[in-house]
């Protein structure tokens, strides 16, 4: 579970994700604007995302993460990802 607040997301920093996994990414927005949530393969290819969602709405993606390496996410709504609604977590290769 994802919260985008402000211009920041909470609850990606405890991520933990092995390669083939698939995982349902929900967001809520408990900011004050429209927010997203995109996420790009390693290779800088998008995955996929959670379109705009409004003020005190959900969103919800199901993502496969097939290759191991580290993802970026951002908000891709007007300059949200300038002003800090970006990161990255890792994915690990699987045993």
């Amino acid at each position: 579970e994802v919260e985008a607040v402000d211009f920041s997301y909470t609850g990606l920093d405890a991520l933990e994700v092995t390669a083939g996994e698939t995982v349902a990414f929900t967001m809520r927005n408990a900011g004050t604007v429209e927010h997203e949530l995109e996420v790009f393969e390693p290779d800088g290819e998008v995955l996929g995302e959670i379109g705009p969602t409004a003020v005190g709405a959900d969103g919800t993606v199901l993502l496969t993460l097939d290759e191991p390496g580290t993802y970026r996410y951002v908000c891709g709504i007007d300059d949200h990802e300038a002003q800090g609604m970006a990161g990255t977590f890792t994915v690990s290769p699987a045993d």
